[in-house]
């Protein structure tokens, strides 16, 4: 599949459509959560937006997700450096017939745990999650930065 542009939030490994199991390269979810991440940072906070997941859309308006965004760059100061911490894969359970519907759809998902550095010296957590939608592609479903704990004083 083609990727509109680095860090569009469209991974460049589509799922196969047989029956067969997928090997998942770790190695491409990382790379597209970087540069998702570095899309970000730049400004591209929209069009990342509007090629993220069906999920990602039903969480949150455009509006909201890039305000969102430009909020947690105002408070870093710029990331400098990022580099990878974990992948996981999960399978979330589509909820059963009228039970309430839990905070993300059901479906399979990757978060990649990014260790972000900005210049003044501070280090957060960066979570890029990517759900793999019913066309069969991987795409963004969302970003929260995790900052530590300031002591009170």
């Amino acid at each position: 599949m083609a990727v509109p542009a680095p860090g569009a939030g469209v991974l460049a490994q589509s799922a196969p459509a047989s029956a067969q199991p997928q090997q998942l390269s770790g190695d491409v979810f990382i790379r597209n959560a970087i540069a998702t991440a570095q899309a970000l940072d730049a400004g591209g906070a929209g069009q990342v937006y509007d090629t993220g997941s069906a999920a990602l859309k039903a969480s949150t308006t455009r509006q909201q997700f890039t305000q969102a965004v430009a909020s947690t760059n105002a408070r870093t100061g710029g990331v400098v450096a990022r580099e990878w911490s974990r992948v996981e894969r999960v399978r979330v359970a589509a909820p059963a017939e009228g039970a309430n519907a839990p905070a993300v759809p059901g479906g399979n998902y990757i978060t990649v745990y990014l260790l972000a550095r900005t210049a003044s010296g501070t280090a957060h957590l960066e979570q890029v999650s990517f759900r793999l939608d019913e066309d069969n592609q991987w795409r963004l479903s969302g970003v929260t930065s995790l900052f530590p704990e300031q002591p009170q004083g």
